[in-house]
């Protein structure tokens, strides 16, 4: 089903289509006690939104989402079974599959360019630390090793590093780290960097 926009909400999130026609976003009713957050497709063409991953019965987030390179299914976090998990759903929809089964947090997936891996964070070795783990949920393997946080991973559009948030050196910056090597501070400023993402021709934004 589709809905316009509704004139009071809260949308961030927000992720283009590889074709660019549309975003997926979280989408957030504010209830009264906590965030009821859902997954929702919008159409830039005519500004209609489409719900992908809505809530079923008790209050659940569903957030964070990201385009599989195809743009046929996207990944996501949801605390639907009561821990944030990572899943992967079908856009046109049909059943989720749930790829990972940890009391940790598991957070911020970005799918890599070559669609055979998915990045993500997770505090399941003690503090946030960046991972990655096969769509169908296997080979899990960890990137990083760190005492502060690492979160937000970004592929490069090479699908050779990962951009990401760290405050390792005391300040969140931004770092790049090659899949097959040690991470770089890119940033090196006083003020806070976060967020990576890249623009189609190598850039880190």
């Amino acid at each position: 089903s589709e809905a316009p926009i509704p004139a009071a909400c809260t949308m961030f999130d927000a992720v283009f289509s590889p074709d660019g026609l549309s975003l997926l976003l979280s989408f957030d009713k504010a209830s009264p006690e906590q965030g009821d957050i859902e997954v929702y497709r919008l159409m830039l063409a005519d500004r209609k939104l489409m719900p992908l991953a809505t809530t079923q019965g008790a209050l659940s987030h569903e957030e964070s989402p990201c385009w599989s390179p195809d743009g046929k299914r996207f990944a996501l976090t949801s605390t639907r079974h009561g821990n944030q998990e990572l899943y992967v759903a079908d856009v046109m929809g049909g059943e989720w599959q749930r790829l990972t089964t940890d009391t940790a947090i598991d957070a911020h997936p970005n799918w890599s360019p070559d669609g055979k891996t998915i990045a993500f964070a997770t505090n399941r070795w003690g503090d946030l630390e960046i991972a990655m783990i096969n769509p169908d949920g296997s080979n899990l393997r960890r990137l990083t090793q760190s005492k502060g946080l690492d979160d937000y991973p970004a592929w490069s559009p090479d699908g050779r590093r990962i951009a990401f948030t760290s405050n390792r050196d005391g300040n969140l910056e931004i770092y790049l780290q090659p899949l097959d090597g040690p991470a770089i501070n890119v940033t090196r400023n006083e003020a806070i960097d976060n967020f990576p993402t890249w623009t189609p021709d190598g850039r880190i934004v």
